[in-house]
């Protein structure tokens, strides 16, 4: 399978509601919405997984797209033990 064929393949069984982003990341001119399209691709086309993403070894990790304002797990309890010496 050549690539503009994968393309299409993977186009066709994503939302329709996200080919526009991932059509713009192929071109090759955003950085941001190809690191979107990777996120909707990696959590089959669910926002509301890339908010709760757990995978900090994913390179594009600090980079996803609507992250949550809290700290993930790991971090969290840090973050709660030094408001609560406050």
């Amino acid at each position: 399978m050549n690539r503009e064929e994968q393309i299409a393949e993977r186009r066709k069984q994503m939302p329709t509601i996200y080919r526009g982003k991932y059509d713009r990341a192929m071109t090759g001119k955003s950085r941001k919405e190809a690191i979107d399209s990777f996120c909707i691709i990696c959590c089959n086309g669910q926002w509301s997984e890339i908010t709760r993403c757990s995978d900090e070894a994913c390179p594009l990790y600090l980079y996803r797209p609507y992250k949550t304002k809290t700290p993930p797990v790991s971090r969290g309890v840090l973050a709660l033990e030094s408001t609560r010496s406050k």
